[in-house]
């Protein structure tokens, strides 16, 4: 325990300034002041700051008088670290904190224990690279739209940098990808009472398409099957292109998990097959935080087997007859690696550049254009869809919890599939009845016509029928206007109509004429 020494006779401190005393054990100077209460105990808590004295006065060091030039050092070391304590939340502030100030804190104490590694890194990175640089010393309360377009306006530009280079400009994916993140920093701001709006709500963010994936035809994909001459990669291609698995949950099959399941083919027949119960996806990690409860296998050498994406991504792929058969005699020559996993380099295992190297091989081998393996995902999913499968059957292949990202991003419809509609439409309108075709009852004849000159006046009384009957016409229509049933050239040009319709039947509405040459 440190000896201390304090004079009661010094001058006594405001409230809230806090204490100096002279501790001569560690020879040092000490300024304590009070910090807020432990929000989980409410045990107090103290801040403090040490100095030690200066060499000129220690021959004379008085512990009841603490030197003007300590007593200011120990106050501006007070002032900084509660300047530190209230940058990372440790204390309240009244004053709105600099943004990135603010990222910091929110990434370490509220997206950290959110997210997985991965995805925690690709918050990290649009933060360092495109908001501090441009927004970075700006305090909270100070941002506005203005502020926000010209950090999306200097990502998409070219821009020189320290070093005298240019740096050059990001897409337009990359800037929009970057007001996502900002835009989640500041409504969690919001959320905790340091922003008393979010300035994105009202900032137009940038138009961006990302590239669009352009999947394989059928003759494309089995050409790359019959091509791959490699038993392991041919058997990790079909379960890419039949399953539409993720690269992650591919390279994370174990042999445990697979299992057997009596199954009924498409022609009735009763037979086992082996099915893959997706459970984890294999990363490799330079940190390997975890959020809490997150599920996770350390392979070591930074292999971590994780949890899968969401809950619907656990599930279960029983495998197509010849899959299956491929699959028997794999498993009959090769034996699992590390920690049972089925697909390895040397009992090591694959990660995904590897696997890209290998499937960029197999599309230069069938004459293709290299695209990502994730674009076998979309094969998959276009093939289900032409299939005609349910909606429930396709979400659950592909793992999805909602048909939306299914029909959205995974399935493309190509050209053919799109001319079935188009001929399907022309076919109804070739088929189709039109009302001319139809020969109306004189009944239906009459309704329609009251219909039809209800709504719209075709024409006044043009005076060719004998002038007797246009008096009884004229009193009727005087006598419907008097109801408020219309004007009085349009209740006549009605009921001329109409008595036309009435003449074909051989009746009248109460007159009759006829008209003159």
């Amino acid at each position: 325990m440190h000896k201390s020494t304090w004079s009661p006779s010094a001058p006594r401190a405001s409230h809230g300034d806090g204490s100096y005393f002279w501790n001569a054990n560690r020879k040092l100077w000490t300024y304590v002041r009070e910090g807020p209460r432990d929000p989980a105990t409410g045990k107090r808590r103290q801040i403090r700051v040490t100095c030690a004295h200066p060499k000129a006065l220690r021959t004379r060091i008085d512990p009841t008088r603490i030197p003007p030039v300590v007593k200011t050092r120990l106050q501006v070391k007070m002032t900084a670290k509660i300047a530190e304590l209230e940058r990372t939340g440790w204390m309240p502030s009244n004053a709105s904190p600099v943004l990135s100030d603010w990222l910091d804190r929110w990434l370490e104490t509220i997206k950290k224990p959110q997210l997985k590694p991965k995805t925690y890194a690709n918050y990290v990175g649009p933060c360092n690279a495109s908001i501090k640089p441009t927004l970075g010393a700006m305090r909270l309360k100070d941002i506005q739209p203005a502020d926000i377009r010209r950090m999306l306006n200097w990502i998409t530009a070219d821009q020189p940098t320290p070093d005298g280079r240019i740096r050059k400009a990001r897409s337009a994916a990359t800037a929009d990808n970057a007001f996502t993140i900002l835009d989640l920093a500041l409504a969690d701001a919001v959320r905790e009472g340091l922003l008393a709006s979010n300035p994105c709500e009202r900032t137009r963010r940038i138009s961006a398409e990302g590239r669009e994936t352009i999947p394989f035809t059928p003759a494309e994909a089995r050409r790359i099957l019959e091509l791959e001459p490699d038993p392991m990669l041919h058997l990790m291609w079909g379960l890419l292109l039949a399953l539409g698995m993720r690269q992650g949950e591919l390279l994370a099959i174990l042999a445990p998990s697979l299992v057997l399941r009596e199954v009924t083919d498409a022609d009735g027949a009763r037979r086992t097959t082996h099915c893959i119960v997706v459970m984890w996806e294999l990363q490799r990690l330079k940190d390997p935080h975890r959020r809490p409860g997150l599920k996770h296998v350390d392979l070591g050498d930074g292999w971590w087997l994780l949890e899968v994406k969401s809950k619907a991504g656990n599930r279960i792929l029983p495998l197509p007859r010849e899959l299956d058969d491929e699959l028997t005699a794999y498993m009959a020559t090769h034996q699992a690696g590390t920690h049972g996993l089925l697909f390895h380099d040397q009992g090591r295992p694959i990660g995904a550049d590897w696997q890209r190297d290998r499937w960029r091989d197999a599309c230069t081998r069938a004459g293709l254009d290299y695209r990502k393996p994730h674009s076998a995902r979309h094969f998959a999913a276009t093939e289900l869809d032409r299939a005609n499968l349910p909606e429930g059957i396709r979400t659950d292949l592909m793992g999805h919890a909602d048909i939306g990202v299914t029909e959205a991003v995974y399935t493309h419809r190509d050209v053919s599939r799109l001319l079935e509609g188009t001929q399907a439409v022309e076919d109804s309108l070739r088929s189709a009845v039109t009302p001319d075709d139809i020969t109306p009852t004189p009944a239906e004849d009459v309704e329609r016509r009251k219909r039809r000159f209800s709504s719209r006046r075709i024409r006044a009384w043009d005076g060719t029928a004998p002038m007797g009957e246009w008096d009884s016409i004229k009193a009727a229509a005087e006598s419907l206007v008097k109801r408020g049933k219309g004007s009085p050239s349009g209740v006549m040009a009605t009921l001329q109509n109409i008595n036309k319709a009435l003449r074909r039947q051989g009746t009248a509405y109460g007159w009759t004429w006829e008209y003159a040459d």
